[in-house]
């Protein structure tokens, strides 16, 4: 698992956002410009400019602005829909006349009003997965020994993973559906094992805030929903099943980074909280509920660290909010 850290980090640091601007913008100075379009109405051109580890949003003002081309770089893709596009094309050729201009600086003196309002990728709609090393954090009872101890710190660490569907309704905020699963296979000795399974299955409320030096942006996520816990233990020698049902929320933080048009990689830490009141146990088939005293309640409370990817944008046109 350490390994796989090290590599995903090794992946945020390296890897680059691909631009995906498909729109034409010449400027009255003659510069062809690759941008993604925004508003092209009233006094003031809106679009995104990506440069190096980051995407802006600049403004330019239409006096400025002597050619707009939607989907130009994309017909260029596609041949047999670029004749379609064939008098825009050619007016666009023929206003731009000189090269495309590479030199950052000429083009920057070509933005007289420029503002940053957001400096990553931020789709509308994501559909990821990811896993993780993860810890059950309830506090060891009084006067267990240091062998039952040391069992128990085998009990509480186990690993995470899960999937999640997010749809951000504005930049900055979003819905999801969470689905996560702790596991954990603690075993003391062949009369005495720990088989222990907690699920979360419920709604986020999410916030991304955008990073303007380094890239991408923290997510950040507040869940609640259902959290049945489930263990199946032997305890000398005697096997037995035991069930619960809670309600559960939580809190999340993680860093997401874009490493290609619809591909976002993503370092999480969560913590899901959740305590039982009521165990229901199966022992040589006889079933029994136990209502628990406050002292003996089962704390489902666990965190955890995940590495996660996202596939950015992948509902279907007919069903995506314009």
């Amino acid at each position: 698992m350490k390994n796989c850290l090290y590599l995903f980090l090794f992946l945020f640091a390296c890897c680059n956002p691909k631009a995906s601007g498909q729109d034409l913008l010449v400027t009255s100075r003659g510069d062809s410009l690759q941008v993604r379009l925004h508003e092209v109405e009233g006094e003031y051109i809106r679009f995104d400019w990506k440069e190096r580890l980051r995407t802006t949003v600049r403004e330019l003002p239409r006096s400025e602005v002597a050619v707009l081309i939607k989907g130009f770089y994309e017909n260029q893709k596609r041949p047999r829909d670029t004749q379609k596009n064939t008098e825009n094309t050619d007016s666009a050729q023929s206003a731009a006349k000189g090269e495309k201009v590479p030199d950052t600086e000429s083009i920057e003196v070509a933005f007289l009003d420029t503002i940053q309002i957001s400096s990553s990728y931020s789709p509308e709609w994501q559909l990821g997965a990811y896993a993780g090393l993860s810890k059950r954090l309830f506090s060891p009872k009084i006067g267990l020994s240091q062998s039952e101890l040391d069992y128990l710190q085998k009990i509480k660490t186990g690993y995470s993973f899960g999937i999640a569907a997010n749809h951000f309704f504005k930049k900055r905020w979003g819905l999801g559906l969470r689905y996560d699963t702790y596991r954990s296979d603690a075993r003391k000795n062949e009369t005495n094992t720990n088989k222990v399974n907690i699920q979360f299955i419920g709604l986020s409320l999410l916030h991304r805030s955008p990073l303007s030096g380094v890239g991408g942006y923290i997510q950040s996520g507040f869940e609640i929903g259902y959290q049945p816990y489930r263990n199946h233990a032997v305890i000398n020698g005697l096997e037995s099943l035991l069930h619960a049902k809670s309600m559960g929320w939580g809190i999340s933080v993680g860093y997401h980074r874009a490493v290609a048009e619809k591909i976002i990689l993503s370092l999480t830490g969560t913590c899901l909280i959740g305590v039982s009141y009521k165990m229901t146990t199966e022992v040589n088939g006889s079933r029994q509920t136990l209502y628990l005293n406050r002292k003996d309640f089962e704390d489902l409370t666990r965190a955890a660290i995940t590495l996660g990817i996202a596939f950015a944008d992948v509902v279907p046109n007919l069903f995506r909010t314009k």
